[in-house]
């Protein structure tokens, strides 16, 4: 069964259609303004008239979404705690694209201890049992975010960009940000995975390291066993749960 599966950002949508846990469409990434457009325009192409959404949008934007969705025969799911999910989740206030990324690891990588680091706006980590039992998870600011603060509350320091990166020392103010900002950003994650790898060989289990996010790419860590990049993750677990929510069973 198509769906429609749209993964609600802070700024920025991603739509994609899937035909159960396939994905069958480009990703569509847009503006909140231009999401209904590109969701109406892949529903009329696809024939799709059901899907689900995760938001971590500011409070009504999913609602409205899949009120005018609904209003053109289209109805749509959200991705929440109340959810039908496919593990037992202790933590109500989850949010929904944590929630789709916990789905995901869990199907792709049964059985196996999972730390899943979402590199976004914040940057999440999930951990999971060997047994499919959600531990609870990080959160932490963001690469852009960081870099926005840092000129947002100093007087004098400038906003960079990542690319002014030209070494671990930066030679001038700009470039000590982005030298500062990437490589603790790096530094963090690392900590994070290795952390997560010396607990789990105590255990002699299975693991895997899960990276996803925009700023996933960025992430080229020293760490290297077990590390699966995933950047679609979240749409993927989606996915999974709209077809379980819909009383499809899933493999």
């Amino acid at each position: 069964m198509k769906n429609l599966i749209v993964d609600l950002g802070n700024t920025r949508a991603k739509l994609a259609v899937y035909d159960g846990l396939h994905i069958l469409t480009d990703v569509v990434a847009v503006e909140h303004s231009k999401m209904l457009e590109s969701a109406f325009d892949l529903c009329r192409q696809w024939g799709v008239t059901r899907g689900m959404y995760s938001s971590v949008a500011r409070p009504g934007v999913g609602e409205c979404f899949a009120e005018a969705m609904g209003e053109h025969g289209v109805t749509m799911l959200k991705l929440c705690a109340e959810s039908r999910l496919p593990f037992k989740l202790e933590y109500p206030t989850l949010g929904a694209d944590r929630i789709a990324a916990i789905v995901a690891g869990l199907r792709e990588f049964p059985n196996r201890e999972l730390l899943i680091v979402d590199a976004g706006t914040a940057i999440t980590y999930e951990y999971i049992t060997a047994d499919g039992k959600y531990l609870g998870g990080n959160i932490s600011a963001g690469l852009q975010m960081r870099f926005k603060a840092l000129h947002a509350y100093t007087g004098l320091l400038p906003e960079v960009k990542p690319d002014d990166y030209d070494g671990e020392i930066g030679q001038t103010t700009n470039g000590a940000i982005a030298a500062g900002v990437l490589d603790g950003f790096k530094m963090e994650v690392e900590g994070f995975a290795r952390r997560f790898l010396n607990e789990a060989r105590k255990n002699k289990t299975k693991k895997a390291i899960i990276l996803t996010g925009g700023d996933y790419k960025r992430l080229v860590l020293k760490v290297k066993s077990c590390i699966f990049a995933r950047p679609n993750l979240v749409m993927d677990g989606v996915a999974a749960a709209c077809e379980l929510n819909f009383g499809t069973q899933i493999g």
